[in-house]
């Protein structure tokens, strides 16, 4: 079976380049899905301008496609119109593409294990049933979805009561106006054979990581995680997860020298962690000692003093 990982990103003008830019860690993922597995990485790139990618695609083995997004005409009418795009524009990049199974990858996705052995059923939409930071399915299998997913979506698009009858079906509202997490939730509910529904530990986040056995967790989705950059401040910079969790950090340097990843990070970030790095799957139980007011998890609060390695 031919299976491939796709992500779906671009970089806004005045960003870092897209291998150092650790609000979008693109090339961190990337190296902790090859430390793992061998399958084929594709990065549709649907930045304005094409993006300095460093040596890492051939050092990575991964392809930078350049990609105009499906819902460019749609920008005009919701914020979040490049993030809704990603399904149209992953089942449209498969047409040309000899590939079994397509599986989706957020930036801010780290593995543990190769995502090759599949629990799901491609011939269906896999998902966890709320989050599509990760997903797979056999674009050649999923027609009918795609259809009816697109039904949905300029539905949502053309009118505000539709939008307000699927976020009760999705459970909560997003800066984006329409998201493929309400759409999908609805059409859960309305059309359930459609989806096929992942186990837990396929889809780890920093919410479910502590419910799953650590010897079968598959990833760690940063969503809903609050990462702080030690020297800037910035809070929103998950790609610096791979460098705070002794697993991931271990994985890097398995696939990256230490000139790479000061390329990526730069000295000063590396240095900070150094001696206060923590097992993830060992402390997951710690993870909601983490907890802000804001309800998210600030992974910042589980770095030790001195080594935990």
């Amino acid at each position: 079976m031919k299976q491939v990982a796709v992500y779906h990103m671009w970089s806004n003008p005045g960003e870092p380049k897209p291998y150092c830019n650790i609000r979008t860690p693109t090339v961190p993922s990337i190296a902790l899905l090859r430390a793992v597995s061998d399958i084929d990485i594709v990065v549709l790139d649907l930045s304005t301008a094409p993006g300095d990618w460093g040596p890492f695609p051939e050092k990575l083995q991964f392809q930078v496609k350049t990609w105009h997004p499906d819902l460019y005409d749609q920008s005009s009418k919701i914020e979040g119109w490049r993030h809704l795009s990603r399904i149209f524009d992953i089942f449209e990049w498969a047409k040309t593409e000899d590939y079994d199974v397509v599986h989706y990858v957020d930036t801010d996705v780290f593995f543990f294990q190769s995502p090759d052995f599949l629990n799901g059923n491609p011939s269906k939409f896999c998902w966890d049933g709320w989050n599509t930071g990760y997903f797979y399915c056999s674009p050649k299998h999923n027609q009918e979805f795609l259809t009816r997913f697109k039904e949905h979506v300029f539905e949502a698009i053309e009118s505000s009561e539709v939008r307000d009858e699927m976020k009760k079906d999705v459970g909560y509202d997003a800066w984006y106006g329409v998201w493929d997490e309400m759409i999908l939730a609805h059409m859960k509910k309305e059309e359930p054979d459609l989806f096929d529904i992942l186990p837990k530990h396929d889809h780890c986040t920093a919410r479910t990581l502590a419910e799953c056995p650590s010897s079968k967790v598959r990833l760690f989705h940063g969503n809903g995680s609050i990462a702080q950059n030690p020297i800037t401040g910035a809070k929103h910079n998950r790609g610096l997860i791979p460098l705070m969790a002794k697993e991931f950090f271990l994985a890097l340097k398995s696939k990256l020298s230490d000139d790479d990843l000061k390329t990526i990070y730069g000295e000063p970030v590396i240095d900070y962690y150094e001696g206060k790095r923590f097992s993830l799957l060992a402390r997951a139980s710690r993870l909601e000692d983490c907890i802000g007011d804001d309800g998210l998890y600030h992974l910042n609060k589980m770095l030790a003093r001195r080594s935990v390695i």
